[in-house]
């Protein structure tokens, strides 16, 4: 069920970025981003959840102690650079107040990841690219605790927690068959699954396909 808020500005997310050109590596084109965003509105703390749930028997759920408005901080440094000709490398860092619930894309309060991704055009195949990059996530000691005691997340959440930050290792091909139409072929392995070591490692592939007109 999706819940839409009827009334404007109760509840917002206001989001600021900085960008600066960078010219390394002789010259060569990338960019620094810096994103600060904090949210603010009705969200459950990790340990309200835990606590309320104690001699209950029940797992814990955020949604029970959801009744208050909070602020969650977060930021994030992202930076992608051009080393060579049809070569780039980006290095990314994220992380966010690990004490309220998630309410966006997956359960994750820190974060690091990197890599590089080669344009075609490198070996005359200008509509191909491949890329490679690694990605490190982890969870704060709340969120720990609240899924270890049962407690369900976005996507993370199974009640038996044994907990280790989760590593990604990620590639991918994009083949350009001609300006309007590419497939891109991924793959991912992911060790520590919803940071749970007692889960995976586990494979997973994926097919794209882009259709410009």
């Amino acid at each position: 069920m999706i819940a839409v808020e009827s009334v404007p500005l109760r509840q917002y997310m206001p989001v600021f970025e900085f960008e600066r050109r960078t010219s390394l590596f002789g010259g060569r084109p990338g960019a620094l981003k810096a994103l600060a965003y904090y949210d603010d509105g009705y969200m459950g703390a990790y340990a309200d959840a835990v606590d309320a749930a104690i001699g209950t028997g029940k797992p814990p759920s955020t949604a029970d102690v959801r009744q208050n408005k909070h602020v969650k901080i977060g930021e994030g440094l992202n930076l992608a650079q051009e080393i060579a000709p049809h070569v780039g490398v980006f290095a990314r860092l994220s992380a966010m107040n690990g004490t309220y619930e998630a309410f966006e894309f997956s359960d994750v309060d820190r974060a690091a990841s990197g890599g590089v991704s080669i344009d075609g055009g490198l070996y005359h195949r200008p509509d191909d690219a491949f890329g490679l990059a690694c990605a490190f996530n982890a969870i704060s000691t709340p969120a720990q605790r609240y899924f270890a005691a049962g407690g369900l997340g976005i996507l993370a959440g199974d009640g038996a927690l044994s907990y280790a930050g989760e590593r990604v290792l990620e590639t991918y091909y994009k083949a350009g068959f001609t300006k309007h139409f590419a497939l891109t072929f991924d793959y991912q392995y992911i060790t520590n699954p919803a940071y749970n070591t007692a889960r995976g490692p586990v494979s997973v592939y994926g097919l794209r396909y882009h259709v410009q007109l």
